[in-house]
């Protein structure tokens, strides 16, 4: 109802001049009709993760009036780039993790609206997938197509040693050549990606007489996966009549899938241990079982390390609030407490150690950080004084934060009271606005995206920490 009283006040104020064709037709002045217009919105609700490069993403919006130009708001810190038209690209340099990304459309009319979405990176590192090499036959033509996953495509290959075979391999991964004469001979080839990152892998091919052979398996092993990473693998049959359509009969409970033309690919299970699969070829005439392990190994990753420092000090009854941290493996930590030494502290699963000290003197307090694979834990003292009646009581008095508007500069400075001047002031948790907080308090940097932002900070007085939540809203 809106947009159509706007749009019939701009029709009372323009005339717009209609004609008919043919003789004489009436060529009184009217007016347009009122469009049908519904609100501009982005309708991605979701980005496809990014597990190889290049990357392209596409998104879509409804409503407004088209066409639409798209604009990155914010990248996230990833260095992707968005044209116009609403494709999100990578290149390279893309770093494993999750990031959050802000997005603008605006119609021909000029409305615009904006919307976060999450982007997963899971970068699978560059592997040759293709697991044995299928025979050749005595002075008989050859050809099979090498294939790698991960890294950044394009993918240049290359043949280290022939082995004596005399075959030749194209940039584009095709073994080729006429085999000599029968016997196994070794050859190890290369793969290169668009950023220079290389891996080898060695084969022995088998080169048979001119009788012809029965169907069979060659593939013999798997490459070991790391859990839950995205895994691949190609399956290699010989003999036969050549036409081979593969299936998986058990999957050990991997929850892989396996293509008809031998493609073994899924995320590997997040338990560390060896499972069983088992897979059949079929040449049309015969077919050809075979039962491989594959094992799955523990991520690689530095150890988890406590790295908070010496805790602040507390007092007597005066609520207290650290935060605890920890560094290495897989970067993401549920916090739990081992021994609260008789504080009576609580710590929350994000590392947030709180509670009131009734008694004065030096606790032990040990906590366990946990990444989901490793763990390690960390033991602190606290010291507790006495409550002094002349000490006033450390606290923060800025109680809300002035509103802004989206992409404005934003400042503002926040107050404490009680304890000991200087006080120290700290940006705990900026929850995605991109502000920062320098340490006399000034709240400062250009306003996020449109929406609602609890901010974690806190101000430090002469050993005592006291923390606030305080929400900005962003226009």
């Amino acid at each position: 109802m809106a947009s159509y009283i706007k749009f019939m006040l701009l029709a009372a104020a323009t005339t717009v001049l209609v004609s008919c064709g043919g003789g004489g037709g009436d060529s009184s002045p009217g007016f347009l009709p009122s469009p049908d217009v519904s609100d501009l919105d982005i309708t991605t609700s979701e980005l496809d993760p990014v597990t190889a490069l290049p990357y392209a993403g596409v998104l879509v919006a409804s409503g407004g009036v088209a066409p639409y130009t798209w604009t990155l708001v914010d990248d996230g810190g990833t260095g992707f780039s968005l044209d116009s038209s609403g494709v999100i690209r990578a290149e390279s340099d893309a770093m494993e993790g999750t990031y959050g990304l802000t997005f603008a459309v605006e119609d021909s009319r000029g409305t615009r609206v904006e919307k976060s979405l999450t982007l997963v990176v899971t970068i699978t590192p560059l592997a040759i997938v293709t697991t044995a090499l299928p025979n050749a036959a005595d002075g008989g033509t050859y050809s099979t197509l090498l294939d790698a996953t991960g890294g950044a495509e394009p993918y240049s290959w290359s043949l280290i040693d022939d082995g004596g075979t005399g075959f030749t391999l194209s940039s584009t991964g095709i073994l080729s050549g006429v085999g000599q004469r029968p016997g196994g001979f070794g050859l190890t080839v290369s793969v290169t990606d668009a950023e220079d990152e290389s891996t080898e892998r060695s084969y022995v091919l088998t080169v048979t007489g001119d009788e012809p052979t029965p169907l069979s398996i060659v593939t013999n092993s798997l490459a070991s996966a790391s859990q839950s990473s995205v895994y691949a693998a190609t399956f290699v049959a010989s003999g036969g009549t050549g036409a081979y359509t593969w299936s998986l009969l058990d999957t050990g409970g991997t929850g892989f899938s396996l293509s008809e033309d031998g493609l073994l690919s899924g995320r590997a299970p997040s338990v560390v241990g060896t499972w069983g699969l088992t897979v059949e070829v079929n040449d049309g005439a015969s077919t050809a079982v075979s039962s491989l392990t594959l094992t799955v190994t523990p991520v690689e990753t530095a150890p988890v390390v406590i790295s908070s420092g010496a805790l602040p000090a507390a007092r007597v009854g005066v609520p207290y609030a650290a935060v605890v941290s920890a560094s290495g493996g897989s970067g993401q930590y549920s916090w739990s407490l081992i021994n609260s030494g008789g504080t009576g502290l609580t710590l929350s699963s994000g590392g947030v150690l709180s509670g009131t000290f009734t008694d004065a003197g030096d606790y032990g307090v040990t906590v366990r950080a946990f990444d989901g694979f490793t763990s390690n834990t960390g033991s602190f003292t606290v010291s507790v004084g006495e409550f002094d009646d002349e000490f006033q009581v450390l606290s923060i008095q800025t109680s809300s934060l002035p509103e802004t508007t989206a992409g404005a500069p934003y400042a503002v400075v926040l107050a404490a009271s009680g304890g000991s001047a200087p006080y120290t002031w700290a940006l705990l948790d900026a929850n995605g606005s991109g502000l920062t907080l320098s340490a006399i308090g000034l709240l400062s940097g250009t306003a996020p995206a449109a929406g609602i932002y609890s901010l974690i900070v806190s101000v430090e007085s002469g050993g005592v920490t006291v923390p606030r939540l305080l929400n900005l809203s962003v226009n």
